[in-house]
């Protein structure tokens, strides 16, 4: 898993910048991870088919009210689809608590994703 953003071109870092701060100004998000293909570096993006990978996000949220916020999300994530390029955009949303749990048992979709070798604490 790659830790950093410099395998993006500069108008993807763009783009997940500016979907990052309708995140970060619209709700309380603790951690916001991309994962998937974009995350790796093997995103594609087909001129032939026109296929473009999508971009995935995890938003880590204190608590489970703030996670099934549905209305919240719904709009923030029809927002980012506005500024996310061509590219799709699929969001997961979490609550710590939730998340450290599915650490803590192995969970491979959030072991692989969150790699921590202490559960995740909110920010204060």
């Amino acid at each position: 898993m790659k830790t950093s953003l410099d395998h993006l071109p500069e108008h993807k870092r763009a783009q997940l910048a500016a979907v990052t701060a309708i995140f970060r100004q619209g709700a309380q998000v603790d951690l916001l991870i991309l994962f998937g293909s974009h995350a790796r570096g093997d995103w594609v993006e087909d001129p032939e088919t026109g296929y473009r990978s999508d971009w995935d996000l995890l938003a880590v949220v204190q608590n489970e009210k703030q996670a099934a916020d549905l209305t919240l999300w719904g709009e923030l994530e029809r927002q980012a689809r506005e500024v996310a390029g061509k590219n799709p955009l699929s969001l997961i949303v979490h609550d710590i608590r939730f998340v450290n749990h599915e650490i803590r048992i192995g969970q491979y979709f959030f072991s692989d994703r969150v790699p921590r070798e202490k559960p995740i604490q909110p920010r204060e």
